[in-house]
């Protein structure tokens, strides 16, 4: 009832301050009003996220009951009430249930940031050890039909136990590659090192994260440039080069190099997969695997051929530190 009464008074002031005009200007009167000063910190400064920030609030006095306490008048009591909370917990309140969530998990876009940025400081000045395989798929060596065994005798009298298999893949990387970086830089080439990645967001297809590790594959290519221009390339230099084929056959036979002559060729790429372990924001792990086909035309004892093999590499870069 008191509450009632004091509302109907409070109205009755309103209307009789309308109707007398005052000194011209309008005045509107709340007396529920509750005002809020700015948050501070303890020095008055504007606080910062996470700071705890005290507040002055004007309340509304109520009695035992609940009810409102009024003065002679019929005026709500009102009196300021000083309220510490933290910063961050203040900006939280209110939003809805749609706003996003911030997990632990990164998008393709941040993942492909954070791996162009950690391998640029790894590649100059960071360590790792690596382990690389790569092995022709049985019964898929290098392969140039029947003119095959002819050519495996003729290499070999440039070197004992040398065939097809062994030069051509001297240069395509076939065998196993272990050690330490920096340590042992002298003995791993170029294309095998981490590389200082350009990758983009779209680059990851497939993204899955779990406990840390993230994995994603990458597209197909065929002939890629160590130019940027393809996923596979700003990845990784681990693929070769039809320039590659021709100085890697010139180099394994020297003088006798006029035996062997490649033309063209045509590499295809796929099944091309990356994990990623990510710990306290660092990359700590790296491994990729895929397959590779061939298809070499080659000039072979003055007769024009086509060379075919197949092989798959899996590649590791472990103990990460930069």
């Amino acid at each position: 009832m008191k509450k009632i009464l004091a509302i109907l008074m409070a109205v009755l002031m309103l209307v009789s301050f309308a109707a007398c005009g005052g000194n011209g200007e309008e005045t509107t009167t709340n007396p529920e009003e509750i005002t809020t000063e700015a948050p501070a910190n303890a020095e008055g400064e504007e606080a910062t996220e996470g700071e705890e920030v005290t507040e002055e609030v004007t309340e509304v006095v109520t009695d035992e009951s609940g009810e409102e306490v009024t003065d002679e008048d019929g005026n709500a009591v009102t009196e300021k009430v000083t309220k510490k909370e933290d910063k961050t917990e203040k900006e939280t309140q209110g939003k809805t249930e749609s706003t996003p969530v911030v997990s632990g998990k990164l998008t393709a876009d941040q993942l492909a940031n954070l791996m162009n940025t950690a391998t640029k400081a790894i590649a100059s000045k960071g360590s790792y050890n690596y382990n690389r395989v790569c092995a022709f798929v049985p019964g898929k060596g290098i392969d140039v039909g029947d003119k095959t065994e002819t050519l495996n005798k003729l290499i070999g009298m440039v070197a004992d136990d040398a065939n097809l298999d062994s030069v051509v893949g001297g240069f395509i990387g076939i065998g196993t590659k272990q050690g330490t970086m920096p340590k042992d830089k002298d003995g791993l080439k170029d294309n095998y090192e981490i590389k200082a990645t350009a990758l983009k967001g779209s680059d990851l297809q497939n993204l899955k994260e779990s406990n840390g590790v993230y994995t994603f594959t990458i597209a197909n290519a065929t002939d890629p440039q160590k130019d940027n221009k393809t996923a596979i390339s700003r990845f990784t230099n681990d693929f070769i080069t039809h320039k590659e084929v021709v100085d890697g056959i010139a180099d394994a036979l020297g003088a006798l190099a006029n035996l062997l002559t490649v033309n063209s060729t045509k590499v295809n790429y796929n099944t091309i997969k990356v994990e990623v372990t990510v710990k306290d924001g660092k990359i700590t792990n790296i491994e990729y695997s895929y397959t590779f086909s061939a298809v070499l035309n080659l000039k072979a004892l003055g007769a024009k051929i086509d060379g075919t093999g197949t092989a798959t590499t899996n590649g590791e870069f472990s103990n990460i530190k930069y």
